[in-house]
């Protein structure tokens, strides 16, 4: 019996134990995980890029978005936590740090940026201004829209040059091109755009002047804004003027450089001219409906002048002037004449070839208008 007992109490005793035993609770081991795993901007529909081993976040948002006070959503690890918080307006102008908390209590820090996507002309204009050296952009670097609104500028060096984009328009190509600083200034001074597109980067003339070819809007012609050497000055020859101009060889041919923008004709008629300068002779590009374009210099010109250009009795030119002919052979048609130059002394002549006067001879009155022009 004693035997019995003793039995029933050591097995009582070892099931009290094994049942104290098993009511221990198993340790539960808390999540460290910390990561960001999903960041977007929502209805702008923009790509973020999540780089885990260096804990960054990067996103660009279109040209014009306004960063300060976009609204993201994020997604972060099971049991962690994010702040600032999803759906919480933040200035992305600038880095923002987000802190992910585990459910250990363990911390991890995402870098935010937010960049802008670069418009086509921002990209072409930094690309062309790298091709040329140029450095220290003006604005902060953004380009601002052109005065007609068809293009941009980006301005370099405290406004001392500057980089035009203008997209294609017809036959023009389009493209970003650069401008010095005087002939920048002529171009910004004529309207930009209102006037032409720019159609080259600077190029050099003969004697280390500095032009820009361009395409002048109204009639979408050839023309350029050019400053001859040693002048500080910029002029504009475009359209039937350039064209004569630069079949007659431009500063390398018998006329020299510009001395004026292309202008109104002085007289009643209607055209324009550009005037020109080589050395010590003078000449004169003319544009009129009824004469069409032409070109004369030399003493044909000094002649004409002397009757008052088109404002005088010959009016307007109806021929050029021959650049394979040297001065004192040279004999040019007007409107109500002709100039000769044979052997020196030049010659007016009627339209029908009928001398009038010659130069060195007593003052005559033709038409009502006293003459004494100068002899060669």
């Amino acid at each position: 019996m004693k035997t019995l007992y003793t039995f029933a109490l050591g097995l009582l005793l070892i099931l009290g134990s094994c049942s104290k035993k098993d009511s221990t609770p198993t340790p539960v081991t808390k999540s460290a995980d910390k990561d960001i795993t999903g960041f977007n901007f929502g209805a702008l529909n923009v790509t973020s890029s999540i780089d885990g081993g260096a804990k960054t976040i990067s996103a660009a948002v279109q040209s014009g978005t306004n960063r300060n006070g976009l609204v993201p959503t994020i997604t972060v690890s099971a049991k962690a936590a994010v702040s600032p918080g999803s759906e919480v307006a933040q200035d992305f102008t600038n880095v923002v740090t987000y802190t992910v908390t585990a459910e250990d209590g363990s911390t991890q820090a995402y870098k935010v940026t937010v960049s802008v996507n670069k418009p086509a002309y921002q990209i072409a204009i930094e690309a062309k201004a790298a091709a040329l050296g140029w450095t220290s952009a003006d604005n902060g670097g953004v380009a601002v829209q052109t005065a007609a609104k068809k293009g941009w500028v980006q301005y370099y060096g405290s406004k001392d040059r500057a980089i035009y984009y203008y997209p294609a328009d017809g036959a023009f190509a389009g493209g970003a091109f650069g401008m010095l600083i005087l002939e920048m200034k002529k171009y910004d001074a004529r309207g930009q755009d209102n006037f032409a597109y720019v159609s080259s980067d600077p190029k050099l003339t003969t004697g280390n002047g500095y032009y820009n070819e361009i395409i002048e809007i109204a009639g979408k012609t050839q023309g350029i804004l050019v400053s001859p050497p040693t002048s500080g000055k910029t002029y504009a020859v475009y359209g039937n003027i350039y064209a004569k101009y630069l079949a007659l060889n431009r500063w390398d041919g018998p006329l020299g450089f510009s001395t004026n923008d292309e202008s109104p004709l002085n007289g009643t008629v209607a055209g324009r001219y550009n005037n020109f300068t080589k050395g010590s002779s003078n000449g004169a590009i003319v544009f009129n409906g009824d004469i069409g374009t032409q070109a004369v210099w030399g003493k044909i010109y000094t002649l004409w002048g002397a009757t008052n250009f088109d404002s005088g009795w010959l009016r307007l030119p109806t021929g050029s002037c021959d650049p394979n002919k040297v001065d004192n052979d040279q004999g040019v048609k007007f409107q109500n004449g002709i100039i000769s130059n044979p052997a020196g002394c030049g010659k007016y002549f009627d339209p029908l070839g009928t001398q009038l006067i010659q130069n060195g001879s007593r003052p005559s009155v033709i038409l009502g208008v006293t003459l004494t022009p100068p002899c060669y």
